[in-house]
């Protein structure tokens, strides 16, 4: 079964040919190291500290203008507690 939920055969010879290369994202909050020998093989990247702005622009995304800003008063206490 693949990512799409389509059924997808495999040759009798057991090998899986794939068309794009797999993207994996490893996700780390700080509390744990990934190793050095892990960590020469990956390209990382760190996301930048969220600001009120950038977090009314992440719940509109997901929401709508009219919840956000229903929640304006929400987003900048989470804001203020996480900057």
């Amino acid at each position: 079964m693949g990512a799409d939920g389509a059924r997808h055969e495999v040759d009798a010879d057991g090998v899986v040919r794939r068309r794009h290369f797999p993207v994996i994202v490893f996700t780390s909050n700080g509390e744990r190291a990934f190793s050095p020998p892990f960590l020469r093989r990956c390209v990382r990247f760190t996301m930048p500290q969220a600001d009120k702005d950038r977090l009314t622009r992440i719940v509109t995304a997901h929401l709508n203008s009219t919840a956000a800003a229903a929640e304006k008063e929400k987003i900048a206490d989470f804001a203020e507690r996480y900057s």
